[in-house]
């Protein structure tokens, strides 16, 4: 699986720190700056003076650590919003020698990923749209493209209401394809009548759950 990559410019970051075990230091260069996404892979690089990276073993308390290919890479999954502490330790005589902490704010997947239909972001959809449509959209913004490979919808709920706002129906629906129950709704729908998406829930590739924000839309003709 490939490694999320910031969708800004690379910013990297030296981060030295000296401890008392054998004299050394450690380097730690993150890709993204001090900081790891939660739920998605996040690329970082370890070094330990002196130390073959064979004899590097990471650790930490929130999420999972997955060696990369490259040399000295680690991929840090966080699944929490706590600060991510990474324990490094050297393997030395078939023992583990504590070298020290390095430390990682922990933040969500930026910009939030947005749901749509009929791959529509606007807040109008039409009468033949609605005959085509079989599933919720996830999509980003420009500026993350390809970013939607990490997640995939979970749940949602949908009213739909009239021109009054009264409730015609409301739907649970699981995964992004629409039930049966809720096509045929939707396509019973006339002019002014709204789409309310709400209680949207999606899940990174690690299944960490994201809630995103309600998603309206009004039919014309």
């Amino acid at each position: 699986m490939k490694l999320f990559k910031k969708y800004i410019p690379l910013i990297f970051t030296l981060f030295l720190a000296k401890v008392d075990t054998c004299g050394q230091q450690i380097a730690v260069e993150n890709l993204q700056k001090n900081e790891l996404t939660i739920g998605i892979e996040n690329e970082i690089i370890i070094f330990v003076e002196n130390t073959p990276c064979s004899q590097i073993v990471i650790k930490t308390s929130n999420g999972l650590i997955k060696k990369a290919k490259d040399r000295c890479h680690y991929s840090i999954v966080p699944l929490s919003h706590s600060t991510t502490e990474l324990e490094v330790y050297k393997r030395m005589k078939g023992k583990l020698v504590f070298i020290g902490y390095k430390y990682f704010k922990s933040k969500l997947f930026e910009p939030t990923p947005i749901v749509g239909i009929a791959n529509k972001l606007s807040e109008t959809t039409t009468i033949q749209e609605l005959t085509e449509v079989n599933e919720l959209d996830l999509s980003v913004t420009d500026l993350c493209m390809g970013a939607e490979t990490f997640f995939k919808i979970e749940k949602f709920q949908v009213d739909l209401l009239t021109s009054n706002n009264e409730l015609i129906a409301s739907y649970n629906n699981f995964g992004k394809v629409f039930s049966d129950e809720l096509k045929n709704a939707l396509r019973n729908l006339t002019p002014k009548d709204k789409i309310k998406f709400h209680h949207i829930y999606i899940l990174t590739n690690y299944n960490y759950q994201m809630h995103l924000s309600d998603s309206n839309y009004l039919i014309v003709e």
